[in-house]
């Protein structure tokens, strides 16, 4: 019963560069645009965003002061793994210095999150953490440790390629 729009009118990302760009653009103003439709129609409770842009960040947290709307953002992984350039490392520094103060309410998984951007949300902000989606008690009973394997092994199943969630980090 959740209705839910595309604002960038696809799900499939372009393969250019520029139209990618246009994507994101266009899909944040129709966003905003859709969001205003949607308050003017019914008072809107909460927004939850998983943007970590700033500038978008930003002008969806002034809309939601605004309009008294609880700001939410949700995180599953540390920011910006692998950070190497200067410039990343310079995203990573206004993130969390400036973007994580703009939220209500983080939402994250685990209690290191939790510990983690403690210090830097507001200390009005509320961390509420949900458990991870997956239920690991499902996978432990009736598999078996492949033979000639020792006690303590770490097994990966993942892509090989990329700094961020790949082997390079495991």
């Amino acid at each position: 019963g959740i209705q839910f729009k595309y604002t960038t009118g696809t799900t499939t990302r372009s393969v250019s560069g520029l139209k990618r760009i246009r994507q994101y653009y266009s899909g944040f103003f129709r966003a905003r645009k859709e969001i205003g439709k949607i308050q003017r129609r019914e008072k809107i409770d909460v927004l939850l965003i998983g943007l970590s842009s700033f500038w978008f960040t930003w002008s969806f947290a002034m809309w939601s002061r605004r309009n008294k709307v609880l700001f939410v953002h949700e995180r599953s992984e540390y920011p910006f793994i692998g950070v190497s350039s200067a410039w990343r490392k310079l995203k990573l520094w206004s993130y969390l210095r400036i973007t994580c103060r703009l939220f209500d309410v983080l939402i994250v998984i685990t209690r290191a999150l939790e510990t983690y951007f403690s210090e830097w949300v507001r200390k009005d902000a509320r961390i509420y953490r949900l458990p991870m989606l997956v239920e690991a008690d499902r996978f432990g009973s009736g598999i078996l440790k492949p033979e000639g394997l020792p006690e303590k092994y770490i097994a990966y199943v993942g892509s090989m390629q990329g700094s961020k969630d790949g082997v390079p980090i495991l």
